[in-house]
């Protein structure tokens, strides 16, 4: 009689785990549908394999607005502890520059092809000469020197007789044409002069030793790890977002789920839910026990 009331319980048991065994398969499988006569079976193929789409879509949207938003990129990125290792990263360059004999463009040269760097410093010696023509330019140099030029002829020559035939029309013809002439100075001597100093010292700038160059900026009580810090700090803070848009974490993740195949899929759920999954199966079997503890204790009332 003992063993009836045993295999009740046992029975529940067995049964709700192999319910719920069922359903976390069903979860997966079949991974594609099946179909009799033309006509799709049900359930098949399994929910997720099915919703793969939705699951893409859900997972997109998740991870952009929830884990990898503008609020969560920016605290991890300026984070302290972000911060201590680029510090520690180029205090432990620069102690390597300084126990080597490294010229700036050699140690460029291990993180760029030389090519690159060709193109970095031509782009960037053309920005330099451009800036310093521009502020040169908005002075407007010619004009004002002519009429500086101008100016003092009139002050010279105002109680002479030749500053007595000196018309205004004259004046201004004379300070249009040394305006011309400086002008002409200025963009066939000037401003090539300048394009070739600025290569002279970008040359000189890329010859010298690393340390040399790292003694002479603590000398100067200049702060690399400061610095770098704080180029990085601004460019996260202004282009964060157009960094995230372009990303677009959610496109990403969407059309890389649904590239894959379902047994790639399974694999990753599986790998990450394992234990859940197990854990689903083995509550089935114990609420099966304990329904059928139940079901003998409403009999023996």
């Amino acid at each position: 009689m003992m063993w009836k009331y045993l295999a009740v319980p046992l029975v529940g048991a067995v049964i709700g785990y192999i319910t719920n065994w069922i359903a976390v398969k069903m979860l997966f499988f079949p991974h594609y549908e099946k179909r009799l006569f033309g006509i799709r079976l049900p359930f098949t193929p399994g929910v997720i394999p099915k919703g793969k789409p939705r699951l893409a879509k859900a997972a997109g949207e998740v991870i952009e607005k929830q884990l990898l938003n503008e609020e969560v990129m920016r605290e991890t990125l300026l984070s302290e502890e972000i911060k201590q290792k680029m510090f520690q990263t180029v205090e432990e360059w620069t102690n390597e520059r300084k126990a080597s004999d490294l010229t700036l463009r050699q140690a460029v040269l291990h993180v760029v092809d030389q090519d690159s760097l060709n193109d970095i410093i031509a782009q960037t010696e053309e920005d330099i000469s451009d800036y310093l023509r521009t502020k040169i330019s908005e002075k407007d140099p010619a004009k004002l020197l002519a009429e500086k030029i101008v100016e003092e002829a009139k002050s010279r020559l105002a109680d002479s007789m030749v500053g007595m035939f000196l018309s205004g029309s004259f004046m201004d013809k004379l300070a249009e044409e040394i305006e011309n002439k400086v002008q002409e100075y200025l963009d066939t001597e000037l401003y090539p002069m300048i394009d070739m100093e600025v290569q002279k010292e970008s040359l000189n700038l890329q010859n010298k030793q690393c340390r040399d160059l790292i003694y002479s900026l603590e000398g100067w009580d200049f702060s690399l790890p400061e610095m770098i810090w704080e180029l990085y700090e601004k460019a996260v803070q202004s282009h964060l977002v157009d960094i995230l848009d372009t990303l677009d974490f959610s496109t990403i993740v969407q059309n890389k789920i649904n590239s894959m195949q379902v047994e790639e899929l399974e694999e990753i759920v599986l790998h990450i839910m394992k234990k859940e999954l197990s854990a689903v199966v083995n509550i089935g079997a114990l609420i099966g026990l304990l329904l059928g503890l139940a079901n003998i204790l409403i009999m023996r009332i």
